[in-house]
């Protein structure tokens, strides 16, 4: 069963069996939609529904219309000279119309995860860990990590009593005390 860890960076090393799962970002539809960028280098509501759009047939499902299902007319005429601020104005608008997509994002992302997956990293915040946790993923902390994976030694907790030199010369003590002094039994 696939775990999930929060984590802050991306990790050095990635085993084969394990994932990233970046915070949501639809930096991808943006860049895509830039070709259709307005002139007046404003947003427009066709160019966000635009980009809405782009981001819906990615993770959506049918019951969302990039018309319907969010209000995009406060953000008319909002600057979007550089892609990074229609990426912030497209995330405002997600937030305040249509929240859910960002679970939609990280849901797509563990559905679509290859099959064998053991560790996901997921590098967004806590509050957007819930479609782990309904997908039945656990989470792990970052300190168990390799023992999770594999790579490190469980802990031993604790030392014996007693060692196992000990227990043979104890039962050739206790043997002989109790009038045994060979192995079959025999006084």
């Amino acid at each position: 069963m696939a775990k999930f860890v929060m984590s802050k960076e991306r990790p050095k090393d990635l085993q084969e069996d394990c994932i990233v799962i970046d915070a949501p970002s639809f930096m991808d539809e943006v860049i895509k939609s830039a070709k259709k960028k307005p002139q007046s280098k404003t947003m427009t509501p066709n160019y966000m529904r635009e980009i809405i759009a782009a981001i819906a047939d990615k993770y959506a499902d049918d019951n969302f219309s990039a018309l319907t299902s969010v209000n995009v007319s406060p953000f008319r005429g909002v600057p979007c000279e550089k892609d990074e601020k229609t990426h912030e104005a497209i995330c405002k608008i997600l937030r305040t119309s249509y929240p859910a997509m960002f679970d939609l994002y990280i849901e797509y992302y563990i559905k679509s995860r290859p099959h064998g997956t053991k560790l996901i990293y997921f590098l967004g915040d806590f509050t957007q860990t819930s479609k782990f946790f309904e997908h039945g993923i656990d989470q792990i902390k970052e300190k168990d990590i390799p023992s999770y994976l594999g790579k490190a030694p469980k802990k031993v907790i604790g030392k014996p009593a007693v060692k196992d030199s000990e227990v043979k010369d104890l039962k050739v003590k206790n043997n002989t005390k109790s009038g045994y002094n060979n192995t079959d039994g025999m006084v």
